[in-house]
């Protein structure tokens, strides 16, 4: 089974053909690096049965490419013709929503669902459009759930089809958000049973980011339906390479994929990297094997000392648990010892790879990375400290390992730039992305510093590192 991997704007898109008679294992046993195709015709199937499911992967593996192409009619119709019951999938970046809270997450759903209906379901974004009104602008709070209720209601009694909710980026919302939310969610899906689904996509497995009896009803709809989005197949990867020597007009040979492999182990961002660094090498040129050698010893060094492979590599580490880090860290320290919970959780992730009683790490940049990382740690210094290449934070020799993404990144710029004030524009083009430079309001960004010395500084109140210049930004001082 093979996948193609076109190019767009924004990333890789998949275009399965996958026969609709695939077997589906147990969520749990996900054998290693599974073919994109498989896993879109998982969701596809677990769509059509209205099954929630839950997708867990690491940063940057894949699993919003695979979302987007899930929503996309005309990859339905290649993965599964066979499905004649209309579905309908509205794509939800939690990430786009204005602020953390109950409104702004049922605002952020209301709206892609006006921006996805048709022109034909006129009547029915008129309804959706008056709860939306409602929703923003409420009589009382308790009509912010009650107008969300509205929408979903009219969504799924004006049709005949199903609807299914994909929450990307979920981790943050499913972490902070208030209960109720999911409370009301899964209310929603026992009203209307085979009319709705969700589908979830997290770093971590949700029972990992929250657990309480405001949560538990929600966990529980997933039930089995856990699937993990490890590394890419070698023969995706294959076909990424190609078409990365294609754009980049350049031939990569046996030893070339091989040796891009390794370095990557199927990781997506890793993968095209590397395809990179190479291609700006070798060009179309054929090549010795003597020279072959010397050319993937060089493209090798400047991989681990490239920006965009050390950042990757840092969100790879965020994402994992502090059991987790323990268990690799186990690998290269006798000082950490590893629970066999964390090695299977790590296996499922693709993290971890090969026989068990020789357990590898999947890639071999980010095995250098952890390499670097534990000989960081042992050379702590004075003051805010921030290893580039390995992503080690320390305050006066003290290692700050707890940072959010949006906490390291905006760390990151600040040291980036010592001494030197940092504007409220450059800290949102640089932490969240230029996309979101007219929806990060200050009060974003007072909170993300807020957070960010209560982690870094010995008394945040009286913060001694990051200093607000009135009317200007913020600097790090060293």
């Amino acid at each position: 089974m093979m996948c193609f991997m076109g190019r767009m704007k924004g990333g890789l898109v998949f275009h399965p053909s996958c026969s609709p008679g695939i077997s589906i294992v147990s969520p749990l046993l996900n054998p290693p690096k599974i073919s994109r195709a498989d896993l879109l015709h998982y969701l596809y199937e677990h769509a059509a049965k209205a099954r929630c499911v839950s997708l867990v992967g690491v940063n940057n593996i894949g699993k919003s490419w695979l979302l987007r192409d899930f929503r996309r009619p005309e990859v339905r119709d290649r993965v599964r013709p066979d499905l004649t019951r209309g579905i309908h999938i509205f794509y939800i970046d939690c990430n786009r929503m204005l602020e953390v809270s109950e409104q702004a997450f049922y605002e952020l759903i209301l709206r892609v669902l006006m921006q996805h209906l048709s022109e034909e379901d006129a009547a029915l974004r008129a309804r959706i459009a008056a709860a939306y009104d409602q929703l923003i602008d409420p009589p009382s709070k308790i009509h912010i759930p009650l107008s969300f209720n509205q929408a979903i209601t009219a969504l799924v009694e004006s049709r005949s089809s199903q609807a299914v909710l994909v929450f990307d980026e979920f981790d943050s919302a499913f972490r902070a958000l208030d209960g109720r939310v999911f409370l009301n969610l899964r209310a929603l899906k026992d009203r209307y049973g085979d009319a709705l689904s969700y589908v979830t996509a997290t770093h971590r497995r949700l029972i990992h980011l929250r657990m309480g009896e405001d949560v538990d009803d929600f966990i529980e709809l997933f039930g089995a339906n856990v699937r993990y989005v490890t590394p890419m197949s070698d023969a995706d990867a294959r076909e990424l390479i190609l078409a990365c020597g294609q754009e980049m007009e350049a031939t990569f040979d046996e030893v070339d994929i091989t040796f891009l492999l390794a370095q990557s182990g199927g990781h997506p961002v890793l993968l095209e990297l590397a395809c990179r660094k190479l291609a700006q090498i070798t060009g179309l040129r054929q090549r010795t094997v003597s020279e072959d050698q010397l050319i993937h010893r060089e493209v090798r060094d400047l991989l681990r000392r490239d920006p965009g492979v050390i950042a990757e590599c840092q969100k790879l580490w965020r994402d994992l648990t502090d059991q987790e880090q323990a268990a690799l860290e186990s690998m290269f320290s006798p000082e950490h010892t590893a629970t066999p919970e964390a090695v299977d959780e790590l296996r499922r992730k693709g993290i971890l790879i090969g026989e068990d009683d020789a357990p590898q790490v999947f890639a071999a940049l980010f095995e250098d990375f952890l390499v670097r990382h534990m000989v960081g740690r042992r050379a702590p210094r004075k003051g805010v400290r921030v290893d580039v290449e390995s992503g080690l934070v320390t305050v006066d020799g003290r290692s700050v390992d707890n940072l959010t993404r949006l906490e390291f990144r905006l760390l990151l710029l600040l040291y980036g730039r010592m001494n030197k004030i940092c504007d409220k524009y450059s800290i949102v083009e640089s932490v969240w992305g230029e996309e979101y430079v007219d929806e990060v309001y200050d009060s974003a960004i007072e909170k993300l510093v807020s957070r960010l010395r209560k982690k870094i500084e010995p008394d945040p109140a009286n913060p001694r590192y990051i200093i607000t210049v009135r009317g200007r930004g913020y600097k790090l001082v060293g």
